[in-house]
């Protein structure tokens, strides 16, 4: 099996200049806001390969006997040690600019949460992908004072449960551990063969006793208050903001359900790359067998660190349980 690797450093392919000299590359696709990163390790014992600017763009493709695309990142970091020299680069996804950190001051009132998304992605020069569910929210009143387009939309994905990814040129904001494409289908499951696990762990842990979330809502024209429930009676939660109106109640007890209904079960696997082994991604959904009955089953990747070196190429998966969705 030949291992396949490519690197291009703002545009210009370097791959035969340091394929040799790799001693170790990682590289780890995170869900979420999470940034993805990369570490290079390379052999620089003649000097030879000059240390490469902070800033500059680092594109890397790896696979066996097929490249696959990994990602695009920034170097962030450059450090050279020895005596035998070694270079190592690392860095964070190059779509996470500084300008999304820059502080802005806006406001919308009786707004599409996809025209507000669809705001801030345009200001950054993003494609705008979201997830069917949540098209239909209109936000009464939102306030960005003072406050990052970075803030602001990790904010609005809290309170909703979502999660949004900035990365390929898109902003993506879709529902968590759903594994699901922005259409609402279900992703088909990646699976696990067992035979290529070098290790794995299955974990469990108290799952929320809550059953029922309660919200209220009170529009301009009304002095009475009223309240939505979601889920099944029990152990009642109860959301103390008052809302403006009762698709923000309904849907802010939708997400604060889910939140608290989210897995508690985690599976770690680690696993050797093949020809065979399929490009797997964070929010991609496997499927695991012959491990044990609780493990088996359908899982959502949390996040997907590939590991290069003189050992192999393996792969680390986190992985967590599909979301349940409530109505």
């Amino acid at each position: 099996m030949k291992l396949m690797l490519k690197v291009v450093v703002e545009g210009v392919d370097i791959t035969s200049k340091v394929q040799d000299r790799l001693l170790s590359l990682s590289v780890t696709d995170k869900s979420g806001i999470e940034s993805d990163g990369y570490q290079l390790t390379l052999d620089n014992r003649d000097g030879r390969i000059s240390i490469p600017n902070t800033g500059v763009k680092i594109s890397i493709s790896a696979g066996i006997e097929q490249l696959y695309f990994l990602g695009s990142f920034t170097v962030d970091s450059v450090s050279e040690s020895g005596p035998v020299r070694t270079l190592t680069l690392s860095g964070s996804s190059a779509d996470l600019t500084a300008q999304l950190k820059s502080h802005q001051q806006a406001n919308w009132d009786n707004t599409r949460l996809e025209v507000v998304l669809s705001t801030i992605a345009q200001r950054h020069k993003l494609e705008l992908a979201l997830h069917e569910r949540f098209k239909a929210i209109t936000i009464e009143h939102l306030d960005q004072t003072g406050e990052s387009d970075l803030a602001l939309i990790t904010r609005l994905a809290k309170d909703y449960n979502a999660l949004f990814k900035i990365a390929d040129g898109k902003l993506v904001f879709t529902q968590k551990q759903a594994a699901q494409t922005l259409n609402g289908k279900p992703m088909p499951a990646q699976f696990i063969d067992v035979k290529s696990l070098t290790q794995w762990q299955y974990q469990q842990s108290e799952r929320s006793e809550v059953t029922q979330v309660k919200s209220k809502w009170r529009n301009k024209e009304e002095s009475n208050e009223h309240w939505e429930a979601l889920g099944e009676s029990g152990v009642l939660h109860i959301i103390n903001t008052l809302f403006r109106s009762k698709a923000d109640a309904v849907e802010a007890a939708k997400s604060q359900l889910e939140k608290l209904q989210s897995s508690k079960e985690t599976l770690s696997l680690t696993m050797a790359v093949t020809k065979k082994t399929p490009l797997i991604r964070a929010e991609h959904r496997i499927m695991v067998s012959e491990l044990n009955p609780a493990a088996n089953g359908e899982w959502v990747a949390e996040s997907v660190t590939h590991n290069i070196s003189n050992q192999g190429y393996s792969l680390q998966i986190e992985a967590l349980k599909p979301a349940q969705a409530f109505n």
